[in-house]
């Protein structure tokens, strides 16, 4: 007997199922349903400004982002398993402008990733109802939201659609970062969320690099805590944030003494050392020869 040909069966491919709306306007909303029934889903939504609050089934949500310099965009991040019952609370006259990203529950799984390759944190989450998470967006976050609210105007038809997709592939992506990294503890391992903010002291430091630093400044000026500006500064980069300040003031040094014949004294007080001598030993210890012979 021959084997017969079994055809492949297809599976919902991700991120095609994903949907992406936009609320931007006046409410009151969905005043004529008092209540809406839910699909099962895995949810984000990104509040960028006014109030929007609402019970799916028994649990109230309040998201505020207020309004002007005021306000500060918020996001939550929901799975549903099961049918579930929507009701907003009426609040008349309010403004709101929002981003809706949908995507199935089977999302993770039609992704095909070995069971060593899932985040135990992800799986636990998307595989209970009800499961919500509030995230507080960073820059980035609140921007890629704002394109999916106003994409380039040339844009049109399916180019449009692939374009905010692609917004909002990587506002779950950051999101789903932000989950996995509250439930970690101090050692965990970088994620996208701590490697934006890593990048974000890294400028910093670029910017601030004639000044005194200290990591207390560094830390209340980038919105971080001290220790986690060290501890993720370090996983993304390689080296402590004061490793990577000698660096770059000694390469700034070097730089100086090939294009303008500075002196050593001045050279060494650009790298931000008071004695030149201690400048020319650590000069000679990362480049291998003294900066006498970088001089023009």
């Amino acid at each position: 007997m021959g084997l017969m040909n079994k055809q492949p069966v297809e599976k919902p491919q991700f991120p095609g199922q994903m949907q992406v709306g936009v609320f931007d306007g006046t409410g009151p909303h969905h005043q004529n349903q008092p209540l809406i029934s839910l699909s099962p889903k895995f949810q984000l939504f990104i509040f960028l400004s006014g109030q929007q609050k609402f019970y799916i089934d028994d649990v109230f949500f309040d998201m505020n982002a207020g309004e002007g310099e005021e306000g500060r965009p918020i996001a939550l991040v929901m799975n549903r398993v099961q049918r579930s019952g929507l009701r907003h609370v009426q609040q008349p006259g309010q403004l709101l402008r929002k981003v809706m990203i949908s995507a199935p529950v089977s999302w993770a799984e039609d992704l095909q990733l070995d069971r060593d390759q899932r985040s135990p944190e992800l799986s636990d989450f998307i595989s209970g109802h009800m499961n919500h998470f509030v995230w507080w967006p960073h820059r980035h976050a609140v921007q890629l939201a704002e394109e999916i609210v106003t994409p380039p105007v040339a844009l049109h038809g399916e180019i449009r659609d692939l374009y905010c997709k692609a917004k909002a592939l990587e506002l779950m992506c950051l999101a789903c970062a932000a989950l996995v990294d509250r439930d970690r503890s101090a050692v965990a391992r970088p994620t996208m969320s701590t490697l934006r903010q890593s990048e974000k002291v890294r400028d910093y430091l670029l910017d601030h690099l004639d000044e005194t630093l200290t990591i207390e400044r560094i830390a209340r000026d980038t919105g971080a805590s001290a220790s986690s500006v060290q501890r993720h500064f370090k996983e993304h980069f390689g080296s402590t944030v004061f490793d990577f300040i000698r660096r770059k003031r000694l390469e700034k040094a070097r730089d100086a003494l090939e294009r303008d014949g500075l002196t050593i004294a001045q050279a060494a007080y650009i790298a931000g050392y008071a004695n030149p001598t201690n400048f020319t030993t650590a000069f000679k210890k990362a480049y291998g020869i003294p900066p006498k012979y970088c001089r023009a």
